[in-house]
């Protein structure tokens, strides 16, 4: 299965679920390293 590129600039509010391996982190990390605004772009939610 080919991998697909999510721009999460482009999405305004979301959340990343899936197993283990999956690549969220990466997914977390190259988002912030192309964030050139001056807001953040994470925010921390508790459930």
């Amino acid at each position: 299965m080919a991998a697909v590129e999510i721009d999460l600039r482009s999405i305004n509010r979301g959340l990343v679920i899936a197993p283990a391996g999956c690549g969220k982190t990466q997914l977390i990390t190259d988002a912030l390293t192309r964030h050139d605004g001056s807001k953040p772009i994470l925010e921390r939610f508790t459930f």
